[in-house]
């Protein structure tokens, strides 16, 4: 079925006439073949029957006057009918009386005699018995041993016809179905030369001609009317395209605009803002230091949240800068070994907290293509969150490696700290969104978002699993890989 199924439609179809016309000639010849045998077979049988009643009328004499050579002489004269191999004749005792033997008698001999009528074929021969009778008083039996090599002639002559007829058949119906197929399977063709060109060439303005009203006709109105249709909607779909391209560059230098002015206010928050929080911080200083005799204790409290809060905002404002210029970075794609990025991160934090020991693992030979200066600020984020909110650990482990998902590298960070509530995984990576306290543990909220923006901008993705106080652990893949 396989082959079958390989096949064009013309050889299918041409298979499926010659193979059904082949198989009806067959059951007609067959059915002719069964037919002739068995009226052959019957023919055979009662002309020797006929045969037989007459030799037994004629032995009637010779077994009542108990004379071998007249029923001898009369058994002689089926020497005119070639195919009789042997005859005998029974007395009433069933004792061999005569018999004749033709020159193909040999291996054959009369059998035991019966009294009713009978005949039978066996291995090729015919046997015929017929009781001796006058008056209605049995003296004896006939039996005549036929060949049936006429019946076998005649199959092997049917045989060699029925090849003949088959291979001729076969030719004709080659012939008349290559011919009559045409009108049939040349619109298919169409068909198919039309959709092969318009999968190679997206050439929707081809048409198939009609050629009958019959249910290919109505294919073919069918195929071209969906040309039709296909070819509005790419129509469509170009117009589309381009008013989304000239939205799309309008949205561009929008953005860049906005972008722009972004840029601007922070520099200018930078510049602008910092004068007054340093003013904030530094006269609040000096209130503590020249008046601490007079202020009581809440009013030293309240000055010294007042300092505090000014730090802050100033740590925001950093912070702010920072992701803007995150997103204005011009990105430089290279080979980046990321385990030296990540070794180097942690021997910094290790210098700068000599009093937290932490168990690290850093997988070897990790490098991808990416912007070096962009991965290394990620790592300095993701790192850094997992060596701080391993700080209440009494055994910290902070490990980076990666791990592969189809055909595709997954980065991960991961740390047995704090952990987080999966409930609320969506917030961690939107800007100033924090799963814990300040007094918990420090920080603006800003770090992920600016990791986020970092992987979006390498075409990757990332994402964080966790559980409070087990861990977290932050996977992301780079796109810049396929590069």
């Amino acid at each position: 079925m396989k082959l079958f199924d390989s096949l064009p439609v013309k050889y299918k179809v041409m298979s499926i006439i010659m193979v059904a016309s082949l198989v009806g000639l067959f059951l007609a010849i067959g059915v002719v073949f069964a037919y002739d045998q068995h009226m052959l077979k019957k023919a055979m049988v009662r002309e020797i029957s006929i045969l037989a009643e007459i030799i037994a009328d004629r032995s009637t004499a010779a077994l009542s006057f108990n004379d071998p050579n007249l029923a001898s002489e009369n058994l002689a004269a089926l020497q005119a009918q070639p195919a009789v191999i042997l005859a005998c004749i029974y007395n009433t005792d069933n004792k061999l009386f005569a018999r004749y033997r033709s020159a193909q008698a040999a291996g054959h001999s009369c059998t035991a005699s019966f009294e009713k009528h009978a005949h039978g074929f066996f291995e090729q021969h015919l046997y015929i018995i017929t009781p001796i009778a006058l008056s209605q008083n049995r003296l004896g039996t006939v039996y005549i041993l036929l060949s049936t090599e006429e019946i076998q002639m005649r199959l092997r002559q049917y045989l060699l016809l029925i090849m003949s007829v088959i291979a001729v058949v076969s030719l004709i119906v080659y012939l008349l179905s290559s011919r009559l197929q045409k009108p049939l399977l040349h619109p298919l063709l169409q068909l198919t030369d039309a959709a092969r060109s318009i999968a190679k060439y997206k050439d929707y303005s081809i048409r198939v001609a009609k050629q009958s009203n019959d249910e290919i006709g109505l294919l073919v109105d069918a195929f071209n009317d969906m040309l039709r249709q296909i070819a509005v909607r790419e129509k469509e779909r170009d117009e589309a395209e381009m008013e989304l391209h000239q939205h799309r560059e309008h949205l561009e230098e929008l953005v860049a605009e906005r972008t722009s002015e972004l840029e601007s206010f922070c520099y200018s928050v930078s510049h602008d803002l910092r004068t007054p929080l340093r003013a904030i911080n530094g006269y609040s200083q000096i209130v503590m230091e020249d008046y601490n005799k007079v202020l009581d204790d809440n009013g030293r409290d309240n000055l010294q949240r007042v300092r505090q809060a000014s730090v802050h905002m100033g740590e925001l404002i950093d912070d702010l800068l920072n992701l803007s210029r995150t997103n204005r970075h011009k990105m430089r794609v290279e080979s980046v070994d990321i385990s030296a990025i990540a070794k180097d991160v942690i021997s910094r934090l290790q210098f700068d907290h000599p009093d937290h020991h932490v168990e690290i693992n850093v997988e070897d030979g990790v490098v991808t293509r990416a912007d070096s200066h962009l991965i290394r600020i990620a790592l300095e984020n993701l790192i850094g969150n997992a060596w701080k909110y391993t700080g209440k650990a009494s055994l910290a482990k902070v490990e980076f490696g990666t791990t592969v998902d189809g055909d595709e590298t997954v980065y991960y960070v991961r740390d047995n700290g704090a952990g987080f509530d999966m409930r609320y995984a969506k917030r961690l990576f939107g800007p100033f969104q924090r799963l814990h306290t300040r007094d918990e543990f420090e920080g603006s909220g800003i770090g992920l978002a600016i990791v986020d923006r970092i992987i979006k901008r390498h075409g990757g993705r990332i994402w964080a699993h966790g559980k409070v106080n087990e861990g977290a652990t932050f996977y992301f893949t780079l796109g810049s890989e396929k590069f």
